[in-house]
């Protein structure tokens, strides 16, 4: 049987492949992402406040929807006290 030589190029090749690998990875999770945190905190903090907005907008429609109704309740309360009153006993 013949014995052939093993490639002393690759193993070194792989290992170095995969450490650079590592390498940039860790620089990304550390320096790279900070950047895009900051964006999304800003995007967020404005789609909480577009949100409390439509929230503040949709209570005081509520309030106003509200006291439009007690108006209206009011309002038949006397219409119904001066029909009673003008209705003979």
């Amino acid at each position: 049987m013949s014995y052939k030589k093993p490639n002393n190029r690759f193993a070194p090749a792989v290992i170095a492949g995969v450490t650079i690998g590592f390498l940039v990875a860790g620089y990304q999770l550390v320096f790279g992402s900070k950047k895009p945190k900051a964006e999304q905190k800003a995007k967020h903090h404005h789609q909480d406040r577009a949100k409390q907005k439509e929230q503040e907008q949709q209570l005081e429609k509520e309030r106003e929807d509200k006291r439009q109704q007690e108006q209206e309740q009011q309002h038949k309360e006397k219409k119904q006290a001066a029909e009673d009153d003008q209705q003979p006993k």
